[in-house]
């Protein structure tokens, strides 16, 4: 589709981490690099592409709406948020780990139009221009709207892509507009030798690394960074407790202070992901470390297994919604602290 110079509008689908914003980045340096394939990297609109500098280039993502924004005066309110998206750039260039999303943060109307304001202009030095939408399903209506309206609308030397890991949240009509493009887990062995050969991780630990990414590289680099706010403490006791009961969930509760609702479940779903693993005969490099998951494997069923994480994912799914936090705690910790025949 690069070498024809025409290429549809492209949805990027597939779990977080796994490589969704990297090969969008990396198909605007093919198309436009002199060398082309593959890219050099090294040219002036490589460079710029991947640090988010080059004129043709744009990225969208959620942000949160800056001050001053005012309906009766779109050109300002255009220039603020354009400015507030472009000020956050350095956090979303090619070798950088891309940031977790504020859950209470959108795609707004205004960032479209300066899409739309970006498009009307002729190209300054792409063959074919990207304009790169990440967190796609995270649109408002009035966005949706308007990104809908350009979609229909044929571009000359333009290409969009949006990335998703959410692709059932986004309306049909944007998704019947778009070549779709699947992405999977990256297998855990390859999330390992990547971290031992391009960041000189010792193996063991990348190996751990690599377990606790579920797929995804952005998840393996989290954990090497701070693997206490990736796995939280107090569920980490909590979950080493043989039986617990109420003292021990209120325990945990005020362990877990501030710590987002999604480490907290994601820290169980990780540990009971290793306690069936350990449970149908695969030992992983965590399991090995620690005899409690060990222990749970040998009273719990598999049937019980696969049905907490079941009802883990789907509270992990929850965390995006406006919830009371400490009644989803308690029913959290209470549902999983022993099994349910």
């Amino acid at each position: 589709m690069l070498d024809t110079g025409s290429v549809p509008p492209l949805l990027f689908a597939g779990p977080a981490g796994t490589g969704k914003r990297t090969l969008a980045l990396r198909l605007a340096q093919r198309a436009n690099c002199p060398e082309q394939d593959p890219p050099c990297g090294g040219c002036t609109s490589c460079r710029t592409a991947a640090s988010l500098n080059h004129p043709d280039h744009r990225l969208l993502f959620p942000i949160k709406s800056p001050a001053g924004i005012d309906p009766s005066n779109p050109d300002k309110s255009i220039e603020l948020t354009a400015q507030a998206t472009i000020e956050r750039y350095p956090e979303y260039t090619l070798e950088s780990a891309q940031p977790v999303p504020d859950p209470k943060q959108f795609v707004t109307i205004w960032q479209v139009r300066w899409l739309r304001r970006e498009i009307a202009r002729p190209p300054l030095a792409a063959r074919i221009r990207f304009y790169t939408m990440l967190h796609a399903d995270r649109m408002n209506r009035e966005a949706t709207n308007a990104l809908l309206k350009i979609l229909e609308e044929p571009q000359k030397q333009t290409t969009f892509v949006l990335t998703t890991d959410r692709p059932n949240q986004l309306l049909d009509t944007v998704r019947s507009r778009c070549r779709l493009v699947r992405f999977t887990a990256i297998p855990e062995q390859a999330i390992a030798d990547r971290l031992v050969k391009q960041r000189d991780v010792d193996k063991d630990d990348a190996l751990t690394a690599a377990q606790m990414s579920d797929g995804s590289m952005r998840r393996a680099l989290d954990f090497l960074e701070d693997p206490d706010s990736f796995l939280c403490p107090a569920v980490l006791d909590f979950f080493k407790q043989p039986c617990p009961g109420e003292a021990e969930v209120l325990a945990a509760m005020h362990g877990v202070g501030k710590t987002p609702l999604q480490t907290v479940v994601g820290t169980l779903i990780y540990l009971y992901r290793q306690v069936l693993r350990a449970k149908t005969g695969i030992l992983t490099q965590y399991a090995s470390r620690d005899p409690s998951v060990r222990r749970k494997a040998e009273m719990l069923t598999t049937d019980y297994l696969r049905r907490v994480i079941t009802f883990l994912a789907e509270r992990y799914d929850d965390c995006r919604l406006p919830i009371e936090r400490r009644l989803f705690l308690y029913t959290l910790l209470s549902s999983v602290r022993r099994p349910t025949r």
